[in-house]
């Protein structure tokens, strides 16, 4: 699933604030800080279990094991990971990170640029 959003204007955290991932690839589902998240609802899927090394209002950051699901929803492929979430933007009433980079030190081939992975409210 691919979106544009267009974002106008200075962005402002209040004091205290949080920036959550999009569970799912949805703004609508959040989560903070999460032990485990999943990318996309379908059986192409991807969960990660994290341990997260720096979160703030920017930027996320965390290594942990990527378990990729076939079509039919069997898991086949388990790789130590390391996750960037940045580029926090506010959609659907709070702060979430609108992009994403996975480097995998094994596997540099799979490696990823910075990535959108979001779809609207």
């Amino acid at each position: 699933m691919a979106c544009t959003l267009v974002f106008i204007g200075p962005m402002a955290w209040a004091s205290g604030g949080r920036t959550y991932i999009p569970q799912e690839g949805s703004p609508r589902s959040t989560a903070y800080k999460p032990a485990r998240f999943t990318l996309s609802g379908d059986c192409g899927r991807r969960e990660v279990h994290m341990h997260w090394t720096t979160w703030t209002h920017r930027t996320a950051i965390g290594h942990g094991i990527d378990v990729r699901a076939n079509d039919s929803c069997v898991a086949v492929k388990r790789r130590a990971v390391d996750i960037t979430f940045t580029r926090p933007r506010k959609l659907c009433g709070h702060y979430v990170f609108t992009h994403v980079k996975f480097v995998f030190p094994k596997h540099p081939a799979l490696n990823s640029s910075e990535n959108p992975i979001f779809g609207g409210c």
